[in-house]
C-alpha cells in the first residue's frame, strides 16, 4: 500500500502500518476529537494501488491516475461487486464470495434508476421493484402504502436534519437578524415539533443540536431553545422591539 503524501494536510502525518492498517497522527500541536474523521477522507478515499499506480497504465485500457476521472471497470471493498452498468437505466451488483466479513444472502440484485419520484412509486406499487433506497416514501403516502397489504412499510432512523437558516447579510446597510437576541426570540416562537407533526406526518424527532444523536460527537448538553411564545415577547420587549398582536 502506497500513501500519497502530496495530498495530505501538512500538520497531519499518515502512515501505512500493515497492508490492513492506516494510522494518522496530528502534529505542531493541531487536534481534532477522538473519532473525528477528516472531511477530505470522503472525497479522496484510499484507491487500490494496482489499478491506479503505474502499473494500471499497462493492465487497463481507460487507465487513468486520477480515481475521480477513473471510467474503467467497477472496483469495490464491499460485499458486492459492480458487474453491469447501464446508464440512466440500472446496476447489476454481484456478490463477492471472497469478502473478509459475512456474507449477504443474496447472490445478486439490481438498482433500477428513475428519472423522477412519481415513476419511482408507481414501479414500487405495480410491483416491479422489491424496495425503495435511503430516500423514503412520501410522508403523505404513509398511511395509503401502510393500508397496501402488498407493500410493507418500515420506520427507520436516519440523519437528516431540517432547518431554519438565518441570513445575516446586510441589505442597505442594515440587517436586524444580525442581532443574536431576535434569532433566539423567534427560535423560541417556532413550534418544531408541531412541524415534525404536521409536515413529517409525526415520523420524525426534534434535534438538539447538528450531530445526530447516535454519533459518538454528539454533545447532549447544548443549550435548547423550547417553544414558548411568552419567553420570545418578553425578550424582545426587553430588547425595546414592539408588537402588535
Amino acid at each position: 500500500m502506497d500513501v500519497t503524501e502530496e495530498i495530505l494536510p501538512e500538520n497531519v502525518l499518515i502512515e501505512a502500518e500493515d497492508d490492513l492498517t492506516v494510522k494518522m497522527t496530528y502534529i505542531d500541536g493541531y487536534h481534532n476529537p477522538v473519532g473525528w474523521v477528516p472531511n477530505w477522507w470522503l472525497w479522496d478515499p484510499m484507491v487500490p494501488e494496482h489499478v491506479f499506480g503505474l502499473a494500471g497504465n499497462v493492465t487497463y485500457t481507460n487507465w487513468n491516475v486520477d480515481p475521480h476521472l477513473w471510467d474503467g471497470e467497477g472496483i469495490c471493498t464491499g460485499p458486492f461487486k459492480v458487474t453491469q452498468f447501464v446508464a440512466d437505466d440500472y446496476v447489476l451488483f454481484e456478490r463477492v464470495d471472497t469478502y473478509w466479513g459475512d456474507l449477504p444472502a443474496v447472490e445478486e440484485y439490481v438498482h433500477k434508476l428513475y428519472g423522477d419520484r412519481g415513476t419511482l412509486f408507481a414501479a414500487l406499487e405495480a410491483g416491479d421493484i422489491d424496495t425503495v433506497d435511503y430516500i423514503g416514501v412520501p410522508h403523505a403516502s404513509v398511511e395509503d402504502y401502510q393500508a397496501d397489504p402488498d407493500i410493507e412499510v418500515e420506520f427507520v432512523e436516519g440523519i437528516s436534519i431540517y432547518y431554519l437558516g438565518f441570513n445575516l447579510h446586510p441589505t442597505a446597510g442594515y440587517a436586524p437578524l444580525q442581532e443574536e437576541v431576535l434569532r433566539q426570540a423567534i427560535a423560541y416562537a417556532i413550534d418544531k415539533q408541531d412541524i415534525v407533526d404536521m409536515v413529517y406526518g409525526g415520523h420524525g424527532e426534534v434535534p438538539d443540536g447538528w450531530i445526530y444523536r447516535d454519533s459518538g460527537m454528539h454533545n447532549p448538553d447544548l443549550p435548547q431553545y423550547e417553544f414558548n411564545t411568552t419567553t420570545a415577547r418578553n425578550m424582545l420587549l426587553a430588547a425595546g422591539y414592539t408588537y402588535v398582536e
